[in-house]
C-alpha cells in the first residue's frame, strides 16, 4: 500500500485483512502461521474433527406454514450446496470453508447466479487472497488479489462469507492469531523432543581432554563420537572416552523440565481453544467422568452448535431467494446412539405423540410406510388428570345391556364389578393383551413355516413354548385381577384359558384358515379383556 494509501486508511478508518495479520513469530521463537499450526497435531486434529463434523451433517431446507416447519416444495439450496461447483463435492468445500475459519477467522466463496439472481455455484477463494474494504458509500467489498491479474471486487450479496468472532462484526478474529503463544508453546516442545532423540547425547554437555588436539584430530574425533552416540537408536548408551576424555552433563533432562506434562498442557489448551472434549483427539489423561453420549451432547451443543448456527442465517442471507424459507442443518444427526438407545429414545417420543412412525423411519434413513405412519399415537391409558379427579373412565367405556331392565336400585352387585375403577382398567388390559396375542402369533407363524411338514415337531415346539410362555401369562395378569378386584378369574385360571386359546391358534395357522386367525384374534383380546374384569353379559367396547 502507498503512503497516501495508508494515511487514507487511518483517516477513513477502512479496514483491510492483510495475509501478515495473521502471522507471527511466538516468544519461543517459533513461526506461527495458520500453515504452520496445522503442522502440530492436536491443533490439526481439533480443526478436521469440527470441520469434518459440520461438513457431514445433512442440510434441509423448510418452510414455516403458521407455527411449523416442513420441508420446502424444491429443495435446491441443500441440492447447491451438496454439489456446489464442477471441481468438489459439498463436503469438501464445507470443509474448507470451515478449515479456514478454524484457522484464518474467515472462510469465503463466490457465489455464482443465474441471469434470473438465482445461485447457481459457490467457488471457493483462499483467504490469503482476500482483503476487505469498503466503498466511498461506507458499502462493503471484498477485494480479491488475482495472480498476474486485476484485482476483483466483489459486493457482499456475491459472497458467502463464514466467520467467527470479530471486532468489527464484519470479519472474524483468527484463532492462530490470538493463540500464538500456546500453539508457539506446542511447536517449540515437538521440536525440542525431535532434536533431543537426534542428538541423543544430550547437546548441552561438555568434553575435557587433558592434551591439545589439532583440528583435523578434533574433526576426526567429532564425527567418531556422534556416529557412535547420536541418533535415536543410540539413547541411552554407555559412552566410551579414552586418553583422558572427560564427560560433564550440563544438559536438563526431558522430565526435570516437565517435558511430558508441558506437551500434555498444551494438547488441553488447544482443545480449549476449538471446545473439542479432549477424549476425541485422544488425550485420555484429563477425561471426566461422564458417558459418551453427554460428552457428544456437549461437543455438539459447545464446539458446533454455534458454527451450525452461522451457516444457516449466512445462507439464508445470500442464498436463500423465497420468503419464509430458511436451511436447517440436522444435528440429531450427530446424536445418534447406539441401536440400543435410539430405540428407546424413538419409543418414548413416539409414546408421547411426538414422533410417527414415518418420522423414526426417515431419522434411520428408512422409507415410509405411506398415510398411515404419519399418525400420532399415545397410549390408551393416558387420560387428563381433570377427569381422574371427577372419577371418570378412561376413553373406554362398557356399557352393560340388562336382560332386565326393571332391576330395582338395591341390586348393586353388577355396579360393583363394573364401576369406575374397572372401566378405567379395561385399556390396560387389552394393551397387555394385545401383547401377549402379538407375541403368540408371530411365534407361531414363524414355527408352521419352520416345521411345515413335521406335525411332530412343531407340536414339541407348542410345548416348549408354552413352558417358557406361561410364567410371563401369569405374572403379566396377577397384577391386573388384583387391581381390579375380578371375581371371574385367578392367574391360574386366566392362564389355562390362555393356553386353550394358543392351541386354537395353532390349529389355525396349520390350516391356512386365515377368518379362523381373525377370531382367534379378537377372542384373545377384546372378549377376553371383557371376561376378565368380570363383564359376562352382553357387552361391547364403544369409544366414548
Amino acid at each position: 500500500m502507498s503512503i497516501l494509501g495508508r494515511i487514507k486508511a487511518m483517516v477513513t478508518g477502512a479496514n483491510r485483512t492483510r495475509p501478515d495479520i495473521v502471522r507471527g513469530t511466538a516468544a519461543t521463537g517459533t513461526a506461527v502461521t495458520p500453515s504452520s499450526a496445522l503442522q502440530y497435531v492436536p491443533l490439526f486434529a481439533c480443526v478436521s474433527i469440527v470441520a469434518d463434523a459440520i461438513a457431514s451433517m445433512p442440510v434441509d431446507q423448510v418452510v414455516k406454514v403458521g407455527t411449523a416447519r416442513k420441508p420446502a416444495p424444491r429443495q435446491d439450496i441443500p441440492d447447491l450446496l451438496s454439489m456446489p461447483n464442477n471441481e468438489m463435492s459439498g463436503f469438501t468445500m464445507l470443509e474448507s470453508l470451515m478449515g479456514w475459519a478454524l484457522t484464518w477467522g474467515n472462510g469465503v466463496c463466490e457465489i455464482e447466479t443465474t441471469n434470473g439472481g438465482q445461485p447457481a455455484a459457490l467457488h471457493l477463494i483462499t483467504p490469503d487472497r482476500v482483503n476487505f474494504d469498503r466503498e466511498r458509500s461506507g458499502r462493503l467489498v471484498y477485494d480479491i488479489r488475482n495472480d498476474g491479474n486485476r484485482n476483483t471486487v466483489l459486493h457482499a450479496d456475491q459472497v458467502l462469507h463464514l466467520h467467527g468472532m470479530g471486532y468489527d462484526g464484519v470479519q472474524g478474529y483468527s484463532p492462530i492469531r490470538l493463540a500464538r503463544e500456546a500453539i508457539g508453546v506446542g511447536l517449540a516442545a515437538e521440536q525440542f523432543g525431535a532434536s533431543f532423540f537426534k542428538n541423543g547425547v544430550r547437546a548441552s554437555g561438555i568434553i575435557e581432554y587433558p592434551h591439545k588436539m589439532n583440528e583435523a584430530q578434533l574433526k576426526k574425533w567429532k564425527a567418531d563420537f556422534l556416529a557412535s552416540q547420536a541418533g535415536s537408536e543410540n539413547t541411552g548408551s554407555p559412552i566410551l572416552l579414552t586418553g583422558g576424555l572427560k564427560w560433564t552433563s550440563i544438559s536438563i533432562p526431558p522430565e526435570d523440565a516437565q517435558f511430558l506434562e508441558t506437551r500434555g498442557f498444551q494438547v488441553l489448551e488447544v482443545c480449549r481453544m476449538y471446545r473439542v472434549p479432549p477424549h476425541m483427539v485422544y488425550e485420555m489423561g484429563s477425561a471426566p467422568v461422564k458417558s459418551l453420549e453427554q460428552l457428544a451432547i456437549e461437543f455438539v451443543r459447545g464446539a458446533l452448535l454455534p458454527w451450525v448456527l452461522r451457516f444457516e442465517a449466512e445462507i439464508d442471507r445470500k442464498l436463500i431467494t423465497r420468503p419464509g424459507e430458511s436451511v436447517k442443518f440436522n444435528v440429531e444427526s450427530l446424536l445418534r446412539g447406539d441401536t440400543k438407545s435410539r430405540g428407546e429414545w424413538y419409543k418414548l417420543m413416539s409414546h408421547l405423540g411426538v414422533y410417527t412412525i414415518n418420522m423414526i423411519l426417515a431419522l434411520e434413513n428408512q422409507p415410509g410406510i405411506g398415510p398411515l405412519g404419519d399418525m400420532r399415537l399415545v397410549p390408551s391409558t393416558m387420560i387428563p388428570l381433570e377427569r381422574v379427579a371427577m372419577g371418570a373412565t378412561s376413553t373406554f367405556s362398557i356399557p352393560n345391556k340388562r336382560k332386565n331392565d326393571n332391576e330395582g336400585e338395591g341390586d348393586k352387585s353388577d355396579d360393583a364389578t363394573n364401576g369406575p375403577g374397572v372401566d378405567a382398567m379395561l385399556p390396560m388390559v387389552l394393551d397387555i393383551l394385545g401383547q401377549l396375542t402379538a407375541k403368540e402369533e408371530k411365534a407361531a407363524t414363524r414355527a408352521v413355516v419352520k416345521y411345515a411338514n413335521d406335525a411332530d415337531a412343531f407340536d414339541k415346539w407348542r410345548e416348549r413354548f408354552w413352558q417358557g410362555h406361561e410364567e410371563s401369562v401369569r405374572g403379566r395378569m396377577e397384577s391386573i385381577l388384583v387391581s381390579t378386584g375380578s371375581p371371574s378369574f385367578d392367574a391360574g385360571t386366566f392362564t389355562n384359558e390362555r393356553r386353550f386359546l394358543f392351541n386354537d391358534l395353532a390349529t389355525a395357522l396349520q390350516a391356512n384358515d386365515a377368518s379362523a386367525v381373525a377370531e382367534w384374534r379378537d377372542n384373545a383380546t377384546a372378549k377376553m379383556a371383557l371376561t376378565v374384569i368380570g363383564n359376562h353379559e352382553e357387552t361391547q367396547l364403544c369409544t366414548i
